[in-house]
């Protein structure tokens, strides 16, 4: 999937309260359909996706918790984080005045789940749009689109702040896992997939690297945040599949770095509250690593995998059109099969559904919706971004819209028979 077809995705809660009003067993899954661009537009879509959820009949599903002994729903959603402005500015809802990340937030909770994706975007600039992933230097957004801009240590600082107030506002409002998700995208054009990105975590670029606009960041905000009761699932990144296997052992020592950091300055009590992993594709797992100079280090990707406590999945593999349970095993079972070349396994490891979800469209660049079930089955991880409007509704197909339903009943069916397939999905009954 492209970068751009992850936007979609990955987007600002448009429709991911649709997903969020299912039941039972605690899982971390995200999905969002639909994208906007604007602080008020976001806070129209909040409110569109909350009517929308309440338009579907969910009668054969078991009421929403509503008080401290009830489990957590399964399936969750995402605060998708696209620039600074996201997490400290000041948007508008039903009259309440509140930070993006703590608004939307809210708005996940009121679905019924413990747990939540807190998902930060940064971006590479490449030397020239023919050279989509090369690195010339890592950029970031200071509100609503504009300018990428390079980074200086104040606005890492400012990112770090920022970033600290939103895990502290998610535990307060009483999320218990808290999943972390570094993303990187492509500057200049949004459709230039991160999982071919060429990227060497550790190295400096332009005075900055991975490490210091993402992962030291992210650590340094968890450390504030040890010890109130959450758990931390903290993803290094999200679909690097070329970074991940052409420089697995920089991933290697990330990996135990980050945790370090995380738990300094006499944290080190806390350990069991930060679980390290990373994401993948559910295909193309290993990007383009099998192109660069050296290959896929299969020995040091065998031992990353082995070092991580979980494995998340960008979980979108195509779904008939009458979905099953036993297909829900699909997206870890193809990427299984893509690492079993190279010696890995899932089998054993705890699995999250990192991304998960069924967006409505066909196409990603947003401008087609799926006219049929099987339209909406074979692409799941597309849907529409940016404004929302009634022309570009996917969920205004009834058709599709019961798929909608039968997608997510199917999914619950097989969480409550215990994720069958051979896979440690974290979620099963």
């Amino acid at each position: 999937m492209a970068s751009g077809a992850k936007q979609l995705t990955s987007a600002r809660l448009i429709f991911a309260a649709v997903l969020s009003v299912l039941m039972a067993r605690p899982i971390v899954g995200t999905m969002a359909s639909v994208q906007t661009s604007t602080a008020v537009d976001m806070a129209a879509a909040a409110q569109q996706s909350d009517m929308a959820a309440r338009s579907l009949d969910w009668s054969n599903q078991a009421p929403r918790p509503s008080g401290g002994s009830q489990k957590s729903l399964p399936i969750s959603s995402s605060v998708i984080l696209f620039d600074l402005g996201d997490i400290s500015s000041t948007v508008r809802q039903n009259g309440r005045a509140a930070n993006w990340c703590a608004l939307i937030a809210n708005n996940i909770k009121q679905y019924g789940s413990d747990k939540i994706n807190i998902v930060m975007t940064q971006y590479w600039m490449p030397p020239s749009d023919k050279q989509h992933f090369d690195i010339k230097h890592f950029c970031y957004r200071e509100r609503g689109g504009g300018p990428c801009r390079k980074f200086t240590s104040d606005i890492i600082q400012r990112f770090e702040d920022q970033l600290t107030g939103c895990l502290s506002t998610a535990i307060s409002q009483g999320f218990k896992t808290i999943m972390l998700t570094p993303h990187l995208d492509n500057a200049l054009d949004a459709y230039q997939w991160r999982n071919y990105l060429k990227l060497n975590p550790t190295l400096q670029v332009d005075g900055f690297s991975y490490w210091d606009i993402q992962l030291k960041p992210f650590a340094n905000a968890v450390n504030k945040n040890l010890g109130k009761g959450a758990t931390f699932l903290f993803n290094l990144h999200g679909e690097l599949g070329t970074s991940t296997f052409g420089w697995s052992g920089k991933w290697l020592s990330l990996l135990s770095d980050t945790k370090t950091l995380a738990l300094s300055s006499g944290q080190g009590q806390h350990a069991s509250e930060v679980q390290m992993g990373f994401k993948i594709n559910f295909e193309r797992v290993t990007g383009y690593a099998d192109q660069l100079p050296g290959g896929v280090k299969a020995e040091l990707a065998r031992r990353l995998f082995a070092a991580a406590d979980y494995i998340a999945i960008s979980a979108y593999a195509p779904m008939p059109s009458n979905p099953t349970p036993s297909r829900l095993q699909d997206s870890a079972a193809l990427a299984d099969g893509e690492l079993k070349q190279w010696g890995i396994t899932l089998k054993g490891k705890d699995i999250y559904y990192g991304e998960f979800g069924l967006g409505g469209g066909t196409s990603q660049y947003c401008d087609r919706l799926a006219k049929t079930p099987l339209e909406a089955g074979r692409t799941p991880q597309y849907g529409i971004c940016w404004q929302f409007n009634d022309k570009l509704n996917p969920w205004a197909n009834k058709d599709v819209t019961k798929y909608l339903e039968q997608y997510y009943q199917a999914a619950l069916q097989w969480l409550a028979d215990g994720a069958p397939g051979g896979y440690n999905i974290k979620g099963k009954g």
